[in-house]
């Protein structure tokens, strides 16, 4: 590896990756509410919150999407074996993509339900069409499930370069100095 090479990401870029993070599983797990029976009060209430999250989000991946596409992010140099760096590759590019798809089919979900969807309890993202809005929201389910399979990927391949081969790659992500 050359003295110049880039060992980690951008500062910027750890942080959006991080806080995407934390709402993108926080977001997982509580939706999982909405496979419950729960009273309209709390459904409304779990709407309101599922949707601002998920319009953070949104605003979030456009950003991490602009800082990779732009170099902003940097572009660590690992010296990993070559089919290694392809899967992280695959697992990596799957989540952008399964997680656009989630995105888009939570905002067709939110739009095609029957039930008012406010973020921020700002505006009503409902326009109320009950025939597809179960069409989008399987749609929706498929996406987060194909998401949680990658995302368990990613976190167990960074556990692993962390704790068993302690190498380098967590610490291109790791906040801190």
């Amino acid at each position: 590896m050359s003295d110049n090479a880039v060992v980690r990401y951008s500062r910027g870029f750890r942080w959006v990756h991080w806080i995407m993070s934390v709402l993108v599983i926080t977001m997982l797990l509580a939706g999982q509410r909405f496979n419950t029976e729960l009273p309209q009060d709390e459904r409304l209430f779990s709407l309101a919150g599922h949707s601002s999250l998920g319009l953070v989000v949104i605003v979030l991946m456009l950003l991490r999407v602009v800082m990779r596409a732009s170099g902003k992010a940097g572009r660590p140099v690992l010296e990993l074996p070559r089919l290694q760096l392809l899967t992280a590759q695959v697992v990596q590019y799957g989540i952008y993509i399964s997680l656009i798809a989630v995105l888009i089919t939570g905002l067709a979900t939110a739009w095609h339900s029957p039930l008012p969807v406010e973020p921020l309890k700002l505006f009503n993202l409902a326009r109320g069409d009950a025939a597809l809005f179960e069409q989008v929201r399987a749609f929706h389910a498929g996406s987060i499930s194909l998401l949680g399979g990658l995302l368990t990927l990613h976190i167990g391949a960074a556990l692993w370069h962390r704790y068993m081969r302690r190498d380098q790659v967590f610490e291109t992500m790791r906040l801190g100095k």
